[in-house]
């Protein structure tokens, strides 16, 4: 089932002043695929189209498994060409080809043009046309804005080019991610579980700073050596409240014994953090998941070390001898030195972050040996990785990570961080690499509609045109198994709250976490944001969205809509599996609606944006006469009539057309946890 069903009958907005293709009874072709050309040697420009979002020019939609046969095609006016070129390259190789097009049929008034191309590479493939008329040349290629959507003509070469993924025709991904919805969890500022291990942290040694501790508060400053006690026992504590809300897979930010409360500077990767607990409560509380149904996935700081640690020791903390001391230590050749001891090669501004490089003992001790860091904790129960900075290595590791790791847990989670600079993932989601993204592109395309671009890579606002067609594009890139596997997260502990970015506007934070529960991916909720939370005062940026969680004082209301909208997510299983059909597009209402559709139902979702109320007309395809749907989140029922439904929405609101009532029916479930 393709992710997108569009056609020339529903079209985007911006498609809706072009005349529909018709197609005729095939034609007799001339040698080259020519016809007899008209008088004007001029190339009607306006009437060319090529559409990759529309299976009138591009069939299958998006992106295909190597090998499949893709049709193109390009619509030119009648007798308006004598002849069209499919250009096209590899990107990985560079390797480029050319394909002459045939004419399929024609009308009075346009030729549609087709050619049948297959790429064979696990690669990106980009091409374009060229348009002959005698003489006269034009080029036809992707738009300006680079959406994959109409293109548009030029003179010289394009400047955008059409995109085509190709990725292994094997890809899979755990049977569980489509119904996946993620919590992130900073260990240290979620919940204090066991006050005992607050002050279980590692003596700071040289110049390294004394910790604090604010134990009990909010949201004091915090930095590196600022500890609030949260633990392991503390997300145990609160399995029951995270499993009302509609999660059921965590995401813990490093949990192994490190120098600083964000643990991304592993001191030992087989030792977990004794201020976050113990082995025996790690086990304890993935004992405790998997029988609520939930998963655990861990971070895997795997490019780079503490630079006090067991691996690099350059405090003489532990008793053997680290890569800074000895050039005889075991050690020593999995880091890479501009001189030894004190230029070794570091994560980027992060002195105190020595980077691991990829030689095969390194290969051996991270992910290769039975006894590897990776299949160690996999081994334990938990139920995949999340793989910090992966765009620091290359992609032969991370193809022989997969292949170490899926060999023995085909059914663990791989996920990367490797969209946040550059947002475009699509390298790393080949089906050879990752299962998955942290999908920071995702977010910047919602922030840009639903925060007018604060927070975006370019700051600039989207209308509601753009805004879908960017996550069509999105959609059209990534193969869709990594979609789905894809965490479709709006802040992180990377960036700002999402109600900080948002300017605290918490009726459009609830149109966010509607919009993330009814999109194609897996819904990601940073801790704390269901509550309220927004940025904290701090002196250093990084830290602003680490602070502790208010329990004391949460935004209950929000909480219960949050519950709602994942809730609805599960009843409805067109929500996670189904195609996605664009409605209605206002630009200037600020109205962004789309259908969801499987097997088993439609939904309709209909976001008002705009500070005003607005009516709006749905032409829902599909369903039978006297079919009624029912707004999920307040009960109103629409019948259809003529295949048509009118919503009312307030401003700055929601609404969810489900067909039938929305039974509860819990989230599917893989074969079983192993565990």
């Amino acid at each position: 089932m393709f992710p997108v069903r569009m056609t020339a009958a529903l079209t985007v907005l911006a498609l809706a002043s072009l005349v529909p293709v018709t197609t005729a009874a095939p034609i007799e072709r001339s040698a080259g695929g020519s016809l007899n050309q008209s008088s004007s040697p001029a190339i009607n420009t306006k009437a060319l189209l090529h559409d990759p979002r529309l299976l009138t020019y591009r069939s299958p939609f998006g992106a295909v498994p190597a090998g499949t046969i893709v049709t193109l095609k390009l619509r030119t006016a009648h007798a308006g060409a004598s002849s069209v070129t499919l250009y096209y390259e590899q990107l990985t190789s560079r390797a480029r080809g050319h394909h002459a097009l045939s004419i399929e049929s024609r009308s009075r008034s346009f030729d549609l043009w087709r050619t049948r191309f297959v790429p064979k590479d696990v690669a990106v493939y980009v091409y374009d046309f060229l348009v002959t008329k005698g003489s006269t040349k034009r080029w036809y290629a992707d738009g300006p804005a680079g959406e994959n959507t109409a293109g548009t003509a030029s003179k010289g070469a394009p400047a955008q080019q059409f995109h085509l993924t190709s990725y292994v025709s094997t890809f899979k991904t755990p049977s569980w991610a489509p119904d996946a919805v993620y919590y992130q969890i900073f260990p240290d500022s979620f919940y204090n579980g066991d006050p005992s291990n607050d002050r279980s942290v590692m003596a700071p040694l040289g110049s390294e700073p004394k910790p604090t501790f604010y134990a009990g508060q909010s949201d004091p400053p915090q930095g590196t050596s600022g500890f609030y006690g949260g633990d392991l026992q503390g997300i145990d504590d609160k399995l029951g409240y995270l499993k009302d809300l509609g999660v059921n897979t965590l995401y813990l930010n490093p949990i192994f014994l490190a120098l600083s409360s964000h643990k991304y500077d592993t001191s030992d990767y087989y030792t977990i953090d004794p201020h976050f607990g113990t082995m025996q409560i790690l086990l304890k509380l993935l004992a405790d998941a998997h029988a609520s149904g939930m998963r655990v996935i861990l971070d895997g700081v795997f490019n780079h070390t503490g630079a006090d640690s067991v691996y690099f020791n350059k405090y003489n903390r532990y008793p053997n001898l680290g890569a800074y001391q000895s050039q005889k230590s075991p050690y020593f050749s999995w880091y890479t030195f501009a001189s030894w001891p004190d230029n070794p090669v570091t994560f980027p501004n992060a002195g105190d972050l020595p980077q691991l490089n990829e030689s095969p003992a390194v290969k051996d001790f991270i992910f290769r040996s039975p006894d590897s860091v990776a299949q160690h904790w996999l081994n334990t129960g938990t139920d995949g990785w999340r793989l910090d900075a992966a765009t620091f290595k290359s992609h032969t590791w991370w193809q022989d990570f997969r292949a170490a790791v899926k060999a023995k847990f085909p059914e663990d989670v791989m996920v990367c961080e490797c969209d946040l600079a550059p947002i475009d993932a699509v390298p790393y989601l080949m089906g050879n690499e990752f299962d998955g993204a942290m999908n920071y592109r995702f977010r910047d395309i919602v922030l840009q509609f639903f925060a007018r671009g604060a927070d975006t890579q370019t700051g600039v606002p989207a209308t509601a045109t753009s805004f879908f067609n960017q996550l069509l594009q999105m959609v059209q890139k990534y193969p869709l198994p990594a979609l789905y596997a894809s965490m479709n997260l709006v802040d992180s502990h990377d960036t700002s709250r999402i109600l900080t970015s948002l300017l605290g506007n918490k009726a459009q934070l609830k149109q966010v976490a509607t919009f993330q529960a009814t999109w194609l991916g897996a819904p990601t909720i940073y801790y704390g944001d269901e509550a309220g939370m927004a940025n904290a005062a701090s002196p250093d940026s990084s830290y602003v969205s680490r602070q502790f969680f208010d329990w004391q004082h949460p935004d209950t209301g929000l909480q219960s809509y949050y519950r709602t909208v994942l809730h609805i997510r599960a009843a409805n299983p067109a929500l996670r599996d189904g195609t996605i059909t664009p409605l209605v597009l206002n630009n200037t209402q600020r109205v962004v609606s789309f259908l969801r559709h499987d097997s088993k139902q439609s939904v309709a979702v209909v976001f008002n944006d705009d500070a005003g109320a607005h009516t709006v007309k749905l032409k829902i395809p599909g369903l039978p006469a006297g079919t009624v749907l029912t707004d999920a989140l307040s009960g109103t029922h629409y019948p259809l009539t003529s295949g048509t439904v009118t919503v009312k929405l307030n401003g700055t609101s929601v609404a969810i057309l489900a067909q039938a009532p929305a039974t509860p029916r819990g989230v599917r479930s893989s074969s079983g946890f192993r565990k």
